[in-house]
C-alpha cells in the first residue's frame, strides 16, 4: 500500500492539535532522565527511522513512539513537529497519568490510512507485545477531528495519541499488532536507533572534554 503520510500532512496534524489543545501552554518541566538524554539539535534520523507500519487489507496503520529519548535522535524539523504534537495534548496526557497513578506514561502517535472509501477501523485493536506480555492503550487522545467516526474516505487518514501504562520500550524489540495482524519490524529500528544514540553521546562527551580542556 502506498505510504500516504507526508511531511505536509504531519504539519497539518500539528496545526490541528494546536487548535484543539491548550493554547499558549508553557513547555513541560524536564524529567529526571533529561540529564541522560542526548543533546538536542544534532540528530540525523527521519520519521521513517522511528516508525513502523502494518497493513490489514485496505487499511494501513502507522505507529510512531513519542518517547523523548528517541525524538532527540531526529533531525531538528522532525523533532520539533513530533515534540510539538505530543505537547499539544500535554494536559490530557497528564490527566490520564494522574487518573491511573502512572509517573511515566508511554505515548505513541497512531495513524490509520484508507486505500478505499468507507474503510472502517477499530482503534482498540492496537496492542504491543513485549517479552510475551501484551499491552493495550489505557486511553486514546484523538488528534484528528474524524477519529471517533472509525471510518475513512478513500485516501483519508485519522490520528490519535495512544497512552500506555509504561514508556514504549524503544530500546528493545517489541511486536505491534492490529487484530490478528502482527509485525516485528521494530527489531530493525533498534539497531538504527542505538547507533545514532551512541554517535550523539560520543559527540556530547567530546564537546564536554574540549570545553574542560579550554577552561582556564
Amino acid at each position: 500500500m502506498r505510504r500516504l503520510l507526508s511531511a505536509l500532512s504531519l504539519t497539518a496534524l500539528v496545526a490541528a492539535a494546536a487548535c484543539g489543545g491548550a493554547q499558549g501552554q508553557a513547555p513541560s518541566s524536564p524529567t529526571p532522565n533529561d540529564a541522560q538524554m542526548v543533546p538536542l539539535g544534532y540528530g540525523r534520523l527521519n520519521q521513517d527511522d522511528i516508525s513502523i507500519r502494518l497493513t490489514s487489507g485496505d487499511l494501513e496503520v502507522r505507529f510512531v513512539p513519542l518517547e523523548e529519548r528517541i525524538l532527540r535522535l531526529l533531525a531538528s524539523d522532525a523533532y520539533r513537529a513530533l515534540h510539538d504534537l505530543r505537547e499539544s495534548r500535554r494536559a490530557a496526557i497528564d490527566s490520564i497519568a494522574h487518573r491511573y497513578g502512572i509517573a511515566s506514561p508511554g505515548v505513541a502517535l497512531v495513524t490509520f490510512f484508507a486505500a478505499r472509501a468507507g474503510q472502517q477501523y477499530q482503534p482498540q485493536d492496537i496492542a504491543l507485545s513485549v517479552q510475551g506480555q501484551e499491552f493495550r492503550a489505557l486511553s486514546i487522545v484523538p488528534i484528528s477531528s474524524n477519529f471517533s467516526n472509525q471510518q475513512l474516505a478513500n485516501r483519508d487518514q485519522a490520528s490519535a495519541l495512544y497512552i500506555f501504562e509504561m514508556p514504549v520500550p524503544v530500546m528493545q524489540e517489541f511486536t505491534l499488532s492490529y487484530g490478528a495482524i502482527r509485525t516485528d519490524a521494530w527489531r530493525s529500528r533498534v539497531t538504527t536507533i542505538s547507533r545514532e544514540q551512541e554517535r550523539l553521546l560520543l559527540r556530547a562527551r567530546s564537546a564536554e572534554a574540549d570545553s574542560t580542556r579550554s577552561s582556564p
